[in-house]
């Protein structure tokens, strides 16, 4: 379980850098055509006000803006997918399963008592010991 909500936080992650990163260079080129893709991205979130000149900032915000937006479309997807496969799982009380199975298991009898009940049921060990008893009464 732990197993896969660390495989599944960090390949989500993985996916959400990507489509952010391609949407981040689809939406420069869209919305300022003037600029290298490559230079805002070198730059960073934190540093473009200091590295890009102010008739470009207007347009980058929005392009990052609307690659965030779409990253986060990869979160709301996996939530989904998540709550549906946790509803389509069963409820099993394991307090009432442990009982069951201890109850199960102090009514089941032993081999002797068994034995007594049903000797039809284990015939080769009755045919044994039919003959040790034919055996000792012929000593």
């Amino acid at each position: 379980m732990i197993f896969s909500q660390t495989l599944g936080g960090a390949v989500a992650v993985a996916i959400g850098q990507a489509i952010f990163r391609q949407e981040l260079l689809k939406n420069i080129i869209k919305f300022t055509p003037g600029i290298d893709p490559n230079l805002v991205i070198n730059l960073g979130a934190s540093n473009i006000q200091k590295g890009l000149p102010a008739e470009y900032l207007a347009g980058v915000r929005q392009a990052y803006n609307d690659a965030i937006g779409t990253a986060f479309y990869v979160g709301v997807a996996f939530a989904a997918a998540g709550t549906i496969s946790a509803c389509m799982m069963e409820w099993k009380n394991l307090k009432g399963v442990a009982e069951e199975q201890q109850r199960n298991k102090e009514s089941a009898p032993s081999s002797d008592a068994q034995r007594e009940e049903n000797p039809q049921q284990l015939p080769g060990i009755r045919k044994v010991e039919e003959e040790a008893v034919e055996k000792n009464d012929l000593d």
